[in-house]
């Protein structure tokens, strides 16, 4: 029996043509390689990377990332981090072929496919907004903290002239979510933001005009936005992560890491609202939902 690769959480050994799973528990390794999908976004990219840094402890990471999706910018050119160990980063799909045959035959390296998107505590317990407490969230985002904006997106933060009080409205309202009955009533959202008083701000982070728009109809100068937002511009959906951050209170969408990845890289434990649910999902081919 011999290790064919780490798939999420899972081992995945060859037992004479049969492939057995197994879980995996916190192990260092010396080579930690990550290979992160065109289709993953940033938030699913970044807890993948956290998840298996915390469970390994390596030495060196090396990351494959696909720069042709959503995500269109290098991690380089979108983070300022300097981590603990030594960081590479690649981006000609060659790379993961080369880190695979030569694992295989080694003991402290390993790569994994498809890292996990739910940050877990080393127990196994998945973090989400119904179980963290400020206990949790000071030990497992010591190394969001590490992740700073880069200069560039620094520069496009810089631009919006924010209050000294405001609350984040993160709506991932979109055509892809929209395929998988994902969207939610904008009206959830308006409800929850009419639990604050009247003169409060929102810094809105949309993925379109069209619910930019809705928002600043029916609130006008009490939404905040980045001025001239490119909503296909990876910088600017950087500017807007680290801006979400910066709040006290925040609204989210259900279901989006994009949130809950700003409410890791949060200086203080930011009071959450999670607008939606997974009533009306449609499963989408690959991934489990319940996870």
């Amino acid at each position: 029996m011999f290790l064919k690769l780490i798939d999420g959480w899972h081992k995945i050994y060859n037992y004479f043509g049969i492939k057995v799973k197994e879980k995996v528990i916190p192990e260092h390794y010396d080579v930690l390689n990550l290979v992160f999908d065109k289709k993953e976004g940033i938030g699913n990219r970044i807890f993948g990377l956290v998840n298996y840094v915390y469970y390994t402890m390596p030495n060196v990471v090396n990351i494959y990332w696909d720069n042709r999706g959503w995500v269109n910018k290098k991690f380089s050119e979108i983070f300022d981090y300097k981590p603990d160990y030594e960081l590479n980063e690649y981006h000609h799909i060659s790379i993961i072929k080369r880190w695979e045959k030569r694992w295989k035959h080694l003991n402290n390296e390993i790569t994994v496919n498809f890292p996990p998107v739910h940050l877990k505590t080393l127990e196994g317990m998945v973090l989400d907004f119904s179980v963290v407490t400020p206990k949790l969230y000071k030990k497992y985002s010591k190394e969001f903290k590490k992740l700073k904006p880069s200069k560039e997106v620094l520069e496009r933060i810089h631009q919006v002239n924010l209050p000294e009080s405001f609350v984040a409205l993160q709506v991932r309202n979109s055509a892809d979510w929209n395929l998988y009955g994902r969207n939610e009533s904008l009206e959830l959202f308006f409800n929850e933001m009419g639990k604050f008083p009247q003169d409060t701000k929102f810094y809105l982070s949309a993925m379109n005009e069209k619910t930019s728009d809705a928002f600043k109809n029916k609130y006008g100068d009490r939404i905040i936005e980045l001025p001239d937002k490119n909503y296909k511009s990876m910088i600017d959906a950087m500017a807007d992560l680290y801006i979400m951050s910066y709040a006290k209170d925040a609204i989210y969408s259900y279901g989006s890491t994009f949130g809950e990845l700003a409410f890791w890289l949060s200086e203080d434990f930011q009071n959450v609202k999670v607008v939606g649910d997974e009533n009306g999902w449609k499963i989408q081919k690959g991934i489990d939902i319940k996870k």
